[in-house]
C-alpha cells in the first residue's frame, strides 16, 4: 500500500513543559505552547510546585488539555509504599482538577546496578509490582489509566528495557496499566522499535519522542527514521497521544517544521 500523506495523519502532539519553552517560567509555558499550535501538553513533577487552582486557570486560559502527569518518584522503594501512595493521591488531585486522564508512575532508581540475584531488586521488583496493582485499582476509581516507563539516562533505574516494562503490564493485566514507549530510551537500550510496537500496541497508553543519540526534535540527524515510524503508528492505529520530550536545537517555534501536518 502506498505511504499515507502526513497530512492524512491522525497522529496527536503534546508538548512536553519540562523539556520544552525552558527559559519561561512553568505557568507561562502552557500558552507557549498553545501559541505554536500544541492543543495539549504533558507535565512533570514541578506541577506540583504550583497551586492547583492556579495551573488549571493557566491550563484553561491557554486552551490546551493536559494529557500526562508524572507522579512522584518511589514506585519500587521498599518500606516506602504508604508515603508512595499519599504522594500519588496528590497527583491524582491535580490530575482530577486537570482532568488529566493518565499519569506516569515514577518507578525511580534503587543503590545498586540491576541484579536480579540481589536481595534489593528481588524485594524491590515485589513492591513494585504491588505498588503498580494498588495504583492501578485506586486510579480506575477515577477514571485514569497508568504508565509504567523503562528510562535508560538514571543510574540503577528499576525499569530499563521496553521488555521490562511490558512484561509487567502483561502480568499485572489490568486495562488501565499500560507501558509508555519512549522512543528515546528505546532506542538506546533496546533498538528493533518497530517489532515492539507492532507486538504491544494493545497495551501501549502514551508515547514521546525525540531524536538518538542527541536528545533533539525527531528530524534531527539521528539513529531513529520517524518518518518511517510516524507512518507505522498510523498504520496500527495509535490513537493515544505523542509527547514531544526533547531538548530544541533553538526556539521550539522554529524546530517544529517536522510537526507542522500535526499541529493546530
Amino acid at each position: 500500500n502506498p505511504a499515507t500523506p502526513p497530512e492524512k495523519m491522525d497522529l496527536k502532539l503534546a508538548a512536553n513543559l519540562t523539556f520544552l519553552f525552558k527559559e519561561r517560567p512553568f505557568l507561562e509555558r502552557f500558552e507557549a505552547a498553545a501559541s505554536c499550535g500544541f492543543t495539549a501538553v504533558e507535565c512533570g513533577s514541578e506541577i506540583y510546585e504550583e497551586n492547583k487552582e492556579k495551573v488549571v486557570d493557566t491550563k484553561e486560559n491557554a486552551g490546551v488539555q493536559v494529557v500526562l502527569l508524572n507522579s512522584p518518584k518511589g514506585l519500587a522503594l521498599v518500606g516506602k509504599e504508604n508515603e508512595f501512595m499519599q504522594k500519588l493521591d496528590l497527583t491524582i488531585e491535580y490530575a482530577t482538577a486537570l482532568k488529566c486522564q493518565k499519569i506516569h508512575l515514577v518507578a525511580g532508581p534503587l543503590s545498586c546496578p540491576m541484579d536480579w540475584s540481589n536481595a534489593e531488586w528481588q524485594q524491590a521488583k515485589a513492591t513494585y509490582l504491588n505498588n503498580v496493582k494498588h495504583a492501578g485499582e485506586h486510579c480506575s476509581k477515577f477514571g485514569i489509566t497508568v504508565t509504567l516507563e523503562a528510562i535508560s539516562v538514571i543510574p540503577n533505574y528499576f525499569l530499563q528495557t521496553q521488555k521490562q516494562a511490558a512484561d509487567i503490564v502483561r502480568q499485572i493485566g489490568k486495562e488501565n496499566v499500560t507501558v509508555q514507549f519512549d522512543f528515546y530510551h528505546a532506542q538506546r537500550t533496546d533498538g528493533n522499535l518497530y517489532e515492539f510496537i507492532k507486538n504491544n500496541i494493545d497495551i501501549i497508553g502514551h508515547i514521546q519522542v525525540s531524536q538518538v543519540p542527541i536528545r533533539h526534535e525527531p528530524d534531527s540527524d539521528g539513529e531513529i527514521n520517524y518518518p518511517f515510524m510516524f507512518q507505522s503508528l498510523h498504520s496500527l492505529g495509535y490513537k493515544g497521544w505523542i509527547g514531544c520530550e526533547y531538548n530544541p536545537k533553538g526556539k521550539v517555534k522554529d524546530g517544529l517544521e517536522w510537526a507542522k501536518s500535526f499541529l493546530k
